[in-house]
Order: C-alpha cells, then structure tokens, then sequence
C-alpha cells in the first residue's frame, strides 16, 4: 500500500528518513490497534460480531509513544460503532512524530460529518472494505442496502474533494470473475483500490480459498488488473505482491512470517500481539515486558505481511512516492 498518498513532497521525505530510523532502530514500522470487536455486519469469514463485549482501552498513545510507528491503522471490527472514535485519532495524531493513520470500515456508518470529523482529526485514508460491484457486498456483509449507499455516497464524496477514500478489496474464489468489474466501478467513484489476500486464518473458513482448477484464471485476472492500475493510476497496491496471491493459494502458505518485526497489533482491550491471530506478548500497561518471538505460521497472505515481504524494486519505490 503507498503511504505517500495524498501527502505532499516533505511529508514523503519523512517517511522515508522515519521508516529507515524505525528499522535501525529495531520499531516496527507499522503498529494495527483493533479498537472494538463489536461490529454491525455478519461476515462469515470472521467471527468478530459474535465476540462477547469486553471493556474497551480509552487511551493508546502510551503504545506510540513506546513503539513511534510510521503507519497506524485503527480497524475493529467496525470502528465508527466507537463513539470516540475521532477521539482515538486525535490521540494518535497528537503524540509527536510524521504518523500515517488509516481506518477501516464496512462503510455502512459514515456519512459526510463523518468523513470530515475523522480527516479534520488527523486520518490519512479511510478504507472501506467492498469484495463486489453489486448487492452480493449486501449478502456478504448482511447489510441490506450497503451497495447502493455506497454507490451513491462515494462518488458525492470524491466530487466534494475528499480524496482519502479508498477501497479495501480481498481476492478469493467467489469474486473473481467480477474484481475486474469492480475495479472499473472504483475508478468512476474517484475512489483509490488496494487489494488483500482471502485468509481461512481467521475462523478457519476454507470455502473462498481459491481451488487449484482457479490458478490458470487467477493469473489472468492478476494480469488485467495490474493492466488497469497502471492505466487508472488509482491503486494502492504493488505489481510485486499483486503476483505473489496466486502462489500463496497454490501452496496454501508462505513462509516467513514478519510479524512483530516489521508490524505489530494491539487488541481493543491493550494486549499486544506480534498477530491478531497469536497470544498477547504484553499489555501497553507494561511495555517493557515486550519481546517478540520468531514466527512460524504462514497461513495469512495479507498484505500488512506480503507488502513488507515481497522484494523491493525501484518500480515498488516509485509507487509508494508517486502513486
């Protein structure tokens, strides 16, 4: 993903000098805080929404402040059913240091006030997760009516000048014959795309895995839609990795695994994890306690993990200053 989006020529500078201090340093670069589990939707795929409610951390900035990220991303479940949210970023944005903030989101919350409040505070880009170019998002999401919102709110978004909306797309065997389409449909919202990797990880769902007899067809798609990024200039996401996804559902893992090296997360209720996936490590009660472990899952693909991962090359450098 390029964190240099919508960020004039200084701040791109800074992230270059931070990311490179951060490494030397031995901080992870980018640090994800889940600030709720509750959520709105029903995605199979994720059993966040059935999660009982626990108590919720009100303050993370002792997190940045230890750990000084260069990117942090606030996600949940869904974060706007937190209502100091704007709160949250603030806090973010407020302790010193160049800090790149995204959120993610199902969308189905936001509205105009919103999308101001949240990039009045400090957000760089609001990311709203959409796998189709028509109401099977509804179906997916158990939202009805979320598609034609969309459909709707984020063209009015674009025309007003808001240009840090983009979209969060994960590729697996149900989209794929219309991601193409979908790409096409986020292009005329005036819209950013970045694209993810389909993971059973979360509660061991394997029916979107791409099926071997899909490789052939995965390839293809991939093709078309590295095609469209570097005619629409509207990606966010590397050729590099892009080609990466099919070999992942092909062997089913990647090895590696980078996790708190290069990026690390915190639950909504402040335990830190080297993965959402993994036991906590520490609570930002205590943050010298923090000593991460090698990893050795390679079940997720995601593209916190396969961005920090693929190869650098100096196409993959252009698009992180340019795109």
């Amino acid at each position: 993903m390029s964190l240099a989006s919508n960020l004039g020529l200084k701040n791109q500078l800074n992230i270059v000098g931070q990311f490179f201090h951060n490494r030397l340093a031995g901080r992870p670069t980018a640090v994800t805080i889940e600030i709720t589990k509750r959520c709105n939707a029903t995605c199979d795929f994720c059993p966040y929404w059935e999660a009982d409610e626990v108590e919720e951390v009100k303050d993370f900035t002792p997190a940045i402040r230890f750990f000084r990220p260069l990117q942090v991303s606030i996600t949940g479940g869904e974060p706007l059913l937190r209502k100091d949210v704007v709160d949250i970023v603030k806090q973010v944005k407020g302790v010193p240091g160049f800090r790149y903030i995204g959120l993610y989101t199902n969308g189905w919350l936001l509205n105009e006030k919103r999308v101001a409040e949240l990039t009045e505070a400090g957000v760089n880009q609001i990311q709203i997760s959409c796998n189709y170019p028509d109401e099977r998002q509804d179906t997916e999401r158990g939202i009805p009516g979320l598609w034609k919102k969309l459909d709707k709110f984020l063209p009015e978004m674009a025309k007003k000048g808001y240009d840090n909306i983009s979209i969060g797309t994960f590729l697996c065997a149900e989209n794929l014959d219309c991601v193409v389409e979908l790409a096409k449909v986020v292009k005329g919202w005036g819209c950013k795309h970045s694209f993810n990797t389909y993971s059973r990880l979360k509660n061991d769902n394997q029916t979107h895995v791409l099926p071997p007899e899909m490789m052939a067809k995965a390839r293809t798609v991939i093709e078309e839609l590295i095609r469209s990024k570097h005619a629409n200039r509207n990606s966010l996401t590397s050729d590099e990795y892009l080609r990466t996804i099919p070999t992942f559902f092909e062997e089913g893992q990647r090895p590696g695994c980078i996790a708190g090296d290069k990026f690390l997360y915190i639950d909504q209720q402040g335990y830190v994890k080297q993965c959402p996936e993994l036991p906590p490590i520490a609570h930002i009660s205590n943050l010298d306690e923090v000593e991460t472990q090698p990893v050795s899952c390679g079940l997720c693909w995601y593209a916190c993990r396969g961005e920090h991962q693929t190869k650098i090359t100096l196409q993959r450098v252009a698009e992180l200053l340019i795109t």
